[in-house]
């Protein structure tokens, strides 16, 4: 083996029973090194509750974190465990149907630590179909959402980069965006096409066709 500086993660046949381990050691030229006893830690449970702007429990949500792959799933009442933490801070990431993706929400793995409350918005769903100058569907493609350029920007900015919904095979496509105003864009070929432009507000339900023209 070459001199170098290695790190050594833990690997057990049952993973997520153990918080993640990482030791690094340095290797030099002809050196064998032992690791010798190698102590998993159990770590630490974090709990919490997800619940929707009115305080109703959000059942089905994925809690996942950033110290492993391991993802809670909320009960009836909302509430979640994540098992074998890491002590130390952790971003806890939420994804459930009907709601905007809660992501980056800073926690502490802790004994003792207080139980994690997490609010998920209903932003705004916005729905359609996107046909050809035609009328027929455009299955299977893309568009792009973004946010219109800042006052003052430059001919060629065409603002900031927010979703990318698919379209099925027969044209329709959704997609759930924030609070605020919308330029729909066609970017698979050039010259780049505005499809539309909206604005939402939380909670609506918009249907909005979109034509594709030459």
């Amino acid at each position: 083996m070459r001199p170098e500086t290695l790190a050594v993660r833990s690997a057990v046949p049952q993973r997520g029973k153990s918080a993640p381990l990482r030791r690094t050691v340095r290797v030099g030229p002809g050196e064998d090194v032992d690791l010798g006893e190698i102590l998993l830690d159990p770590g630490l449970d974090l709990g919490g509750r997800v619940r929707d702007p009115d305080g109703r429990p959000v059942e089905g949500a994925e809690v996942s974190h950033s110290a492993g792959p391991t993802v809670a799933t909320t009960d009836a009442a909302g509430a979640f465990v994540l098992r074998h933490l890491p002590a130390g801070p952790v971003l806890l990431s939420v994804g459930a149907e009907g709601f905007l993706d809660l992501d980056g929400h800073e926690a502490e793995a802790a004994p003792g630590a207080p139980a994690v409350e997490l609010v998920l918005r209903r932003g705004a769903l916005l729905r359609g179909t996107l046909r050809d100058g035609d009328g027929r569907p455009l299955g299977d493609r893309w568009f792009v959402v973004r946010s219109p350029p800042a006052e003052g920007a430059a001919a060629d900015d065409r603002g900031e980069w927010v979703d990318a919904p698919d379209t099925q095979l027969d044209g329709t496509w959704s997609t759930r965006l924030p609070p605020g105003r919308y330029v729909l864009w066609w970017e698979e070929d050039e010259p780049w096409r505005r499809l539309a432009e909206v604005t939402l507000r939380e909670g609506e339900e918009r249907q909005l066709p979109l034509v594709r023209r030459p």
